[in-house]
């Protein structure tokens, strides 16, 4: 577990890269509850890396942090720090190329809201890569602009091209994570530990996988963390609609309880899950809870990327805002006019 000040400052080495890092570090307020501001500037202010991309020779990869004011910002070019899969390539046409990244969060971290705030992308990587749970693509379209029955990123039936770190690129070239990125773990190499991965809108820190048994001891031990996502039943899906459509490829007289819906398997689409608190798992619905972390001893709301969906939040609890790239619209969730037709998501989104 990291509580030693040398311990902190070798997982910022780690999560930025083997490149210059600059950073200050000091000991972190006590925080009695979640809905109390938490001042975050003792971790990831001040920081910069220039380093190689392992698998996009010729290309660096860029990221800047300050902390000023009431704000931290992050610079970057979104070029991965770590081994990526082959693009362009099948269910993905394109290229990764540099971005013009530039977002901010609130210093002061506060819980504001009970529910949360939907949100298309909810951080940045300490790396500078873009957090994206969900897609474009809806049945019988594409864009933020439709409101519909929305594919997930993650899921069997359309080949996305998501590579080894549950990642893949944009037309505009936007290298992004829809999961947890497994090459990037490996890089901050912190084993079965809390392992801060990120920073949301709102200025909580996201973590990767792991958290304590108990949320407020650290030393209670380590575990995967559960969300508490589950399937909807038949009879929840035949009562869903999504501007007044039903699901697509859902037939009206099933009842049985079974996995696949006529030619569309439940986990294609959003509007498939549903959060459920009664599962006894350790998230609420923004795949966050309150509790204790290496960086932050005396207790933070933070969020978790996890192994099972919902795989990072679609919601802010945090004052924050949605967050955009340089290089063009992310995809996320649900928008304006129905879904219509059907066949297979574009590529690329």
């Amino acid at each position: 577990m990291i509580h030693t000040r040398d311990a902190a400052i070798l997982g910022l080495m780690l999560a930025i890269g083997a490149g210059t890092a600059v950073f200050n570090w000091q000991a972190v307020q006590a925080q009695s509850g979640s809905d109390k501001p938490v001042n975050t500037s003792a971790v990831d202010c001040n920081v910069q890396s220039n380093v190689p991309s392992p698998s996009l020779p010729g290309m660096n990869s860029e990221v800047r942090m300050e902390c000023s004011g009431s704000q931290r910002s992050m610079t970057a070019n979104s070029i991965p720090n770590h081994i990526v899969g082959n693009f362009p390539g099948p269910g993905n046409p394109n290229r990764i190329s540099a971005q013009n990244s530039r977002f901010s969060m609130p210093l002061s971290a506060r819980v504001v809201r009970d529910k949360g705030m939907a949100v298309n992308v909810p951080g940045y990587s300490r790396n500078g890569i873009m957090l994206e749970p969900q897609t474009e693509e809806v049945f019988g379209g594409v864009g933020m602009g439709r409101e519909g029955w929305r594919y997930e990123a993650i899921q069997t039936v359309y080949n996305l091209g998501l590579d080894m770190n549950l990642a893949h690129v944009q037309p505009t070239g936007n290298y992004h994570y829809h999961g947890l990125p497994s090459e990037y773990i490996k890089l901050l190499n912190q084993g079965e530990q809390m392992t801060l991965m990120a920073w949301a809108s709102d200025g909580f820190p996201i973590y990767a996988r792991y958290g304590y048994n108990n949320a407020m001891s650290a030393t209670s031990g380590i575990k995967v963390v559960r969300p508490n996502f589950r399937l909807k039943t038949p009879e929840e899906l035949q009562a869903t609609r999504v501007s007044g459509q039903a699901r697509p490829g859902f037939d009206a007289g099933e009842t049985r309880r079974k996995s696949q819906i006529n030619s569309l398997p439940q986990g294609v689409f959003v509007q498939d899950w549903v959060y459920d608190s009664s599962l006894g798992g350790d998230l609420d619905e923004c795949n966050g809870r309150f509790g204790v972390t290496p960086e932050f001893p005396q207790g933070i709301y933070h969020y978790y990327v996890t192994e099972a969906y919902p795989y990072m939040q679609r919601c802010i609890k945090g004052e924050g805002k949605e967050l955009r790239t340089g290089g063009g619209g992310p995809g996320g969730g649900p928008g304006g006019g129905p879904g219509g037709g059907g066949g297979r998501p574009p590529k690329g989104d």
